[in-house]
């Protein structure tokens, strides 16, 4: 999301006007013809480098050539302070016109932490499911800027990214295509035939049967909550058969949070685990 620091143009723009005041006051005392003292020009440099610095990081380009422009010709010679006042006054003018000629747009203060975070989900998520961690992001940022369909569009992304670990670590393959080339319907299906292999084998591969029930309690739990992602919410946003609204779509991000969360502790798409536990 490109950011736009809001607080650093305000700034900017107050100390163009403190130095062009100054310069008026001489001014105003018949002193405009004077070449500024040495700590005006210190002041007005230093104006000028604040705003540079500030309209270069919000990327407003023409903001930043014209304080360029006008630090050079301050810094010519018989250069006087009623000059430097109408270079001010001018220049303060064109960067509330360049400001105004952009549109910005406002997030809530409760949703800022939202904004560009590359660990909504917590770290370990973010290690486990790597590829869904631009997903992740993107649904914050969807969310603080009122996106609220989007973001749960991209939820659905990133909880496709664990379904597909979750298919690798129970060992799901197909002779006829990638595992990534399934739909989640195929995924599901394998996976509960995993769930009955699960269920009719000997306890005697496990520890013990509190380990087993563990296991298929685990795994039952994911698929189940990957079923009603898809019946819920995956299949209707991404065939335009829905909208959400911020409430809701904040909801969605939340349960698909706690979820994957969860699904991390054992689940990742770095690693496989072993077909029968030796620990819940």
């Amino acid at each position: 999301m490109n950011r736009f620091y809001a607080s650093a143009c305000v700034l900017a723009v107050h100390e163009v006007a403190v130095v062009e005041s100054a310069c008026l006051l001489l001014k105003a005392d018949g002193r405009g013809s004077q070449s500024l003292d040495e700590q005006l020009k210190e002041k007005l440099a230093k104006s000028l480098g604040v705003a540079g610095s500030a309209f270069k990081n919000c990327g407003l380009k023409g903001s930043e050539s014209r304080v360029a422009a006008v630090f050079r010709r301050s810094r010519g010679p018989l250069v006087d302070a009623s000059t430097v006042a109408a270079l001010l006054g001018t220049l303060k003018e064109e960067l509330l016109l360049d400001l105004n000629g952009h549109t910005f747009i406002r997030v809530r203060e409760e949703l800022s932490e939202y904004v560009d975070n590359e660990t909504l989900f917590g770290r370990d998520v973010a290690e486990a499911f790597p590829s869904a961690n631009e997903d992740i992001k993107h649904a914050g940022n969807c969310l603080a800027a009122d996106c609220p369909t989007a973001a749960v569009f991209h939820l659905m992304r990133a909880a496709e990214v664990a379904l597909r670990a979750l298919a690798a670590d129970r060992q799901v393959e197909y002779p006829d295509a990638p595992l990534e080339n399934k739909q989640w319907g195929n995924l599901l299906a394998a996976l509960d035939g995993k769930l009955g292999d699960m269920r009719k084998a000997d306890w005697k591969y496990w520890p013990s049967k509190e380990v087993k029930d563990a296991q298929i309690t685990f795994y039952h739990s994911a698929v189940i909550e990957f079923r009603d992602f898809n019946e819920a919410w995956r299949r209707h946003v991404s065939h335009a058969r829905a909208w959400y609204d911020d409430s809701h779509a904040l909801n969605i991000f939340n349960h698909v949070k706690k979820f994957m969360v969860v699904l991390s502790s054992k689940v990742s798409e770095k690693a496989i685990t072993p077909a029968y536990w030796t620990s819940p």
